[in-house]
């Protein structure tokens, strides 16, 4: 048969507050890590947002009066806007789309009318501020982590 032991007050305070505080410790741990995590995840989404997208886009938008129909030609920046198109702005994307609405033919090689021309030159203007604004934000909460 079990006899029960006679433990002193002191020594089971101590073992509760042991058992305690190695408990907080270990939450305290797993919630400062899952802190850190979704701060490099956040990051991380930044800075793919800012080198897979924004630059491309500044870089190909920043090229003349055309840029934007010349954009929507070239491979590489094409593959990026169609892979991450879903991390734009809300109003980027809206004016993007607007751009592609326009003319005839094929996205990659549109054809224009007079018209249309005007509105894409029209749009490519709205879109580069627009542009600017977003790679400002996305910097200042690159380095707010």
């Amino acid at each position: 048969m079990l006899e029960q032991f006679d433990v002193p007050d002191n020594v089971t305070a101590a073992i509760i507050g042991a058992l305690s505080a190695l408990l907080v410790t270990l939450i305290k741990d797993v919630i400062l890590e899952q802190i850190r995590r979704k701060r490099e995840s956040r990051k991380a989404l930044i800075d793919r947002k800012l080198t897979q997208l924004y630059s491309p886009l500044w870089v190909a938008l920043s090229g003349g009066p055309n840029a934007l129909g010349h954009m929507l030609a070239d491979d590489f920046v094409y593959e990026r806007l169609t892979a991450n198109f879903h991390l734009l702005s809300e109003p980027l994307k809206t004016l993007i789309e607007e751009f592609m609405q326009l003319g005839k033919g094929d996205v990659r090689n549109r054809q224009y009318s007079p018209k249309e021309a005007g509105e894409a030159f029209a749009l490519q203007g709205k879109i580069l501020p627009v542009l600017a604004s977003d790679i400002q934000g996305l910097r200042n909460q690159y380095e707010k982590y």
